[in-house]
């Protein structure tokens, strides 16, 4: 009988281990989640090809993770103003686009979502972001022109060393938004290149008539990443 005892704290022990490995599991699961599915949309006004034109940028995040960074690569064909560049270059803080972010904010205590404003303006590289693969010709600085906080970050253009093609990169984005897998997706909207009925000559549709194929990558600091490609036309 003892050892029949034994034998039975032996198994319920062994069932206990595997339940709490289990447990273990589903909670180290996050922190490697699988890619959200977000989705991307990238349109420019005029689609004429070879026309400097204002880009249009939709995508969406997790809402169950932190952005750390963002990565938009634009087609080898297409071409973004350096600043400094006379043909194109507007002056020094001026406000080239406007954006908006729709999520749950810490700011309003994660009780709705709503959607916030943010102004884009040209400045001067600061040196602020170094790239491997390329030189950054560009930077843009995005400004929060909402009732709920107040902040800063930078966008910067990075020419590539190989191909020549663009990529724009946000190195990092501070930390606003409330974070539960039940939210819808978050929703971010960028129009560069207009304000009213201003329009600025900073992006340069490829010079052909065709099909173009951006991506953009999502970096999250549980050290996940999403990404998304679409397609747009010149005519």
């Amino acid at each position: 009988m003892q050892t029949r005892k034994e034998k039975g704290k032996t198994m319920t022990s062994k069932r206990l281990i595997g339940l709490a490995a289990a447990a273990a599991a589903v909670l180290i699961l996050p922190l490697h989640a699988a890619a959200y599915g977000i989705t991307l949309t990238y349109s420019v006004s005029p689609t004429t090809a070879g026309a400097w034109s204002t880009v249009t940028v939709d995508n969406t995040a997790d809402p169950s993770r932190t952005l750390s960074s963002s990565k938009l690569t634009l087609d080898p064909a297409e071409v973004i103003c350096h600043h400094g560049d006379a043909t194109c270059s507007p002056a020094d803080n001026t406000q080239v686009g406007t954006a908006t972010a729709t999520t749950f904010w810490l700011s309003n205590f994660c009780v709705s979502s709503s959607t916030q404003n943010f102004n884009v303006f040209w400045i001067n590289p600061d040196g602020g972001y170094s790239p491997s693969d390329g030189t950054v010709v560009s930077e843009v600085q995005i400004k929060s022109s909402s009732s709920l906080f107040n902040v800063t970050f930078d966008a910067y253009v990075v020419q590539l060393t190989v191909g020549g093609g663009y990529y724009i990169q946000v190195p990092s984005y501070p930390n606003l938004a409330c974070h539960n897998a039940s939210y819808p997706a978050v929703q971010i909207h960028q129009v560069l290149g207009k304000v009213g009925t201003t329009t600025y000559n900073l992006h340069k549709n490829p010079s052909s008539v065709g099909t173009w194929t951006d991506t953009i990558s999502l970096h999250y600091t549980s050290g996940s990443d999403d990404s998304a490609s679409t397609t747009w036309s010149t005519t």
